[in-house]
């Protein structure tokens, strides 16, 4: 008993050092690849899952097989621009199968209330070291220049949230999470993450309107009144035009004078513009190239040939996990990413129902796993330019079935094996 105790929380420890270096902003550059301490973490794991555990202990996860058949679309795909393109998305696809690998064993051994806790505490102190890192650089705003830290804003929220989603009532300090609330709302402004601050908002909605769609209504009305009084009243320009390009998302600015060669000086948000005419470009492109796509990582050298005149800071990637693949990959394979999120969706919703009839969940959890999560992650890869995350959270919902029916049917079973011990 004791050693397995021992080793659950070597195993608790082992998939959080690993969840977390996914946030540190370290780089090796290499003449192929760009290698991370994720990388590094994922590599050495593997070899040891795969050849110190026992192979047949355990199966691998339904959700493990399901992103094969996009995962090979996208690298081979990749042949389109050239054959060094094509190893370096190879060595990609390869380190998020073994990391997709190890989260399939690692269910069997980790204790899940204490692993999304441990996150919880990990995110924050990193968050921590990514504000005084600004600070001390003499940035007061705009907390998000090490591009691989800034996804910390958006994954605290899911944690936070997840956790006041685990825990009993009872066992919640009400008033330090309203500070907490009040702590991270503030970092958040500073921060300028705008995808992180609405997830936020977004989360706290569901979390506290116990899926009443009524109140979710309300809620998104007060939500849109509130950023709306703060962006009119705060008197930090950056922060206030921040709040704006929120509310005027929908309004990104001229983009005719965009493909010109005519950058407007006066508008709220050049991301918002820059978005807009990138998106006016797939649809181009997707047209041209409806069945197959581009070719993976495609897009940005046609956009430099094709705007060559704009400078630099204009020519960058989608924004857009979902059209990326639809621009780069075509239907064919945006139709196989998209299942990936359909059979998940469509099992977790399965599972949670069986649960929560067996009294395992309550409402505002059945909600809250079935929309809240699937809706952040969405929204993520939705604003968010391709990178290594986008695969990583494309896994993590890919075996989150899996890990939600492993996790009921144990609850399950240790409840029977506690009847049979009274009787």
């Amino acid at each position: 008993m004791i050693t397995n105790l021992s080793n659950q929380k070597n195993y608790n420890f082992i998939f959080v050092i690993l969840i977390l270096s996914l946030f540190l902003h370290v780089r090796f550059y290499t003449p192929l690849v760009i290698i991370r301490p994720f990388d590094l973490l994922t590599v050495i794991i593997f070899l040891f899952f795969f050849f110190k555990e026992n192979k047949g202990e355990q199966n691998l996860s339904s959700g493990f097989y399901n992103l094969f058949p996009y995962l090979i679309i996208h690298a081979l795909l990749a042949t389109f621009i050239s054959i060094e393109n094509f190893l370096r998305e190879t060595i990609q696809v390869l380190l998020v199968l073994m990391f997709a690998y190890i989260a399939s064993k690692m269910k069997y051994k980790i204790e899940f209330k204490r692993i999304i806790f441990y996150l919880l505490i990990g995110s924050a102190v990193i968050m921590g070291y990514v504000i005084v890192w600004h600070l001390s650089n003499n940035v007061w705003t705009g907390w998000k220049r090490l591009p691989d830290s800034r996804i910390l804003y958006t994954v605290f929220s899911v944690f936070l949230f997840g956790y006041l989603n685990i825990v009993k009532e009872n066992e919640i300090n009400k008033a330090k999470i309203y500070f907490i609330f009040s702590l991270f709302f503030i970092i958040l402004l500073f921060s300028g993450e705008r995808k992180a601050l609405l997830v936020f908002l977004f989360l706290f909605l569901m979390h506290y309107a116990y899926g009443s769609p009524f109140k979710i209504i309300i809620g998104l009305i007060l939500s849109y009144f509130f950023i709306l009084f703060l962006s009119n009243n705060i008197e930090n320009n950056y922060i206030s035009r921040m709040l704006q390009s929120i509310l005027q998302i929908a309004k990104p600015g001229d983009v005719d004078s965009i493909i010109q060669g005519a950058i407007p000086q006066d508008i709220i948000s050049y991301s918002n513009l820059q978005r807009a005419y990138v998106f006016d470009f797939s649809k181009k492109l997707i047209l041209e190239n409806p069945f197959l796509g581009i070719g993976t990582n495609n897009f940005v050298p046609i956009l430099k040939d094709e705007f060559y005149y704009l400078p630099n800071s204009w020519i960058q990637g989608i924004h857009n996990e979902f059209l990326r693949v639809c621009v780069e990959n075509g239907l064919f394979g945006l139709v196989l990413y998209l299942i990936i999120w359909i059979k998940s969706w469509s099992n977790t919703r399965k599972i949670l129902k069986k649960a929560k009839k067996d009294g395992f969940i309550n409402k505002r959890q059945f909600v809250f796993i079935l929309y809240s999560i699937y809706v952040t992650m969405a929204t993520y890869v939705g604003t968010e330019a391709s990178a290594n995350r986008s695969f990583i959270i494309l896994v993590f919902i890919s075996i989150l079935p899996d890990y939600l029916n492993h996790y009921f049917t144990s609850k399950k079973n240790n409840n029977i094996h506690s009847s049979i011990k009274v009787l």
